[in-house]
């Protein structure tokens, strides 16, 4: 199966699975959604490249990010509201993520506490958006501290619903 055919297959159980307007929102983007598409042609600009007849007895992919060492370079961004499609949330995220030996960064707009987040997640940072009201972002970005955050990402838009 080819990644287009996969890709239109995974699509069509998503609709299947989720509701209407989960489905929606997750397949939204902003405004007249032209980053979306800008990316997704950018995205077909990028090819991975076989190497065939090489050596792949040891392959080691371990990096450091920001002095953490992990197992791949392939973060988990910030993205939210996971309680949408699965019960545990961010949590389930956060257990995956670990298993793979990478990094997530959590987002604002988690569908669990950060603290059930924390107690499951290996290394994780904290995604924040800087509002006009300092006190809910201090207050948040102190609870993430508290349950073993070790970085922040700033965001500096907020995003068009």
């Amino acid at each position: 199966m080819n990644l287009v055919a996969l890709q239109r297959e995974q699509l069509e159980i998503a609709r299947a699975t989720l509701s209407s307007d989960v489905y929606d929102y997750l397949d939204a983007g902003a405004g007249a959604e032209v980053t979306r598409a800008e990316s997704r042609t950018s995205w077909h600009r990028h090819r991975l490249r076989p190497r065939v007849l090489t050596d792949v007895a040891e392959v080691d992919l371990t990096t450091t990010v920001l002095g953490q060492h992990l197992a791949t370079p392939v973060l988990v961004a910030p993205s939210g509201y996971h309680g949408l499609c699965h019960p545990d949330g961010e949590v389930a995220t956060a257990v995956g993520t670990r298993a793979a030996g990478s990094l997530l960064t959590l987002s604002t707009r988690a569908s669990v506490p950060f603290e059930d987040v924390g107690a499951q997640a290996g290394a994780w940072w904290f995604q924040v958006y800087l509002t006009q009201e300092p006190d809910v972002w201090r207050g948040a970005v102190r609870r993430a501290a508290a349950a073993g955050a070790s970085a922040l990402v700033l965001t500096g838009d907020t995003p068009v619903v």
